[in-house]
């Protein structure tokens, strides 16, 4: 009698248990199948939501404070230092960050990698009150504050443009298309933000050489936030070697956000291959 007959009588006999098998590798092949496809897609979808979370760097002043004492009587802090960061050394940020990435990706592309946004911020009076004026670059901005969206006209595209934070316009009583003085610096209100939940509520964002002009701060910004999106990306080595190299600056990695980033993914990935593992045991059971 051939092979091929033995093999059929026997699975006629045992069709039963021959079904289970084909069931069980079916189910198991299908189940790792879709297992990986949920993976890649939550992989994406959580790149998506992480992007949501801002700046993963934050680059400010090497300001320190020393204590001032007279005996041992203590007299207070001085603040020691300059409080504002040199235009021209975002150059010098911008080599370390993505020469930083590109060795850790690999990336050949001499193009810019990481966003970098300065900010310069400064107390102003608008109709009597005090406000937070804030010097900004808006196409930076808006890629790292990919939660901005406004509620009425549109970003700021050439100079002597703002636009209000949510509660500033209200608590103001100053709306689309209005014009307020900065400093003697008269500037057009282009758009209005939607509620964030956060500081930038009460803010008046003003194009940066408009705010440098009003307050004679030429070539310089108050902070710059770094977003370098990527599972690899060595944001604390980044943060190390900005410190180590650029004088009068500090680099602090958003360690919350640094470290979401990198371990999330390590932590879905580490699930989901178990879950394929338990996948694929059960379904290898119809064939013992």
């Amino acid at each position: 009698m051939k092979l091929y007959n033995v093999v059929v009588k026997d699975t006629m006999r045992r069709r039963r248990r021959a079904l289970y098998t084909a069931l069980g590798v079916g189910v198991g092949v299908a189940a790792l199948i879709a297992v990986l496809t949920i993976a890649r897609a939550g992989e994406e979808r959580i790149y998506a939501e992480l992007d949501k979370y801002g700046p993963n760097m934050m680059v400010m002043p090497a300001v320190n404070d020393m204590d001032m004492q007279l005996g041992d009587l203590r007299l207070g802090s001085l603040a020691v230092g300059d409080n504002y960061i040199a235009q021209e050394k975002l150059a010098e940020i911008r080599q370390i960050a993505d020469g930083a990435i590109r060795d850790a990706l690999g990336i050949e592309d001499e193009g810019d990698i990481a966003t970098i946004a300065p900010k310069l911020y400064m107390n102003a009076e608008v109709k009597g009150t005090s406000v937070m004026v804030v010097g900004f670059d808006p196409e930076p901005e808006r890629l790292i504050k990919s939660w901005w969206s406004l509620s009425r006209g549109g970003y700021p595209e050439q100079q002597n443009e703002a636009i209000l934070g949510a509660r500033a316009s209200a608590i103001l009583d100053i709306d689309l298309g209005d014009s307020i003085s900065i400093k003697e610096q008269e500037v057009t209100v282009v758009g209005i933000l939607g509620e964030t939940g956060s500081n930038d509520d009460y803010h008046i964002f003003v194009t940066m050489e408009t705010v440098r002009k009003a307050f004679d701060k030429e070539g310089l910004i108050s902070s710059a936030d770094i977003r370098a999106l990527c599972s690899a990306c060595p944001v604390e080595f980044i943060a190390d070697a900005i410190n180590n190299t650029i004088p009068g600056v500090r680099a602090v990695a958003v360690k919350q956000i640094a470290e979401t980033e990198m371990n999330l993914m390590n932590k879905v990935n580490r699930f989901m291959l178990v879950l394929a593992g338990i996948t694929l045991a059960v379904g290898s059971l119809g064939v013992v």
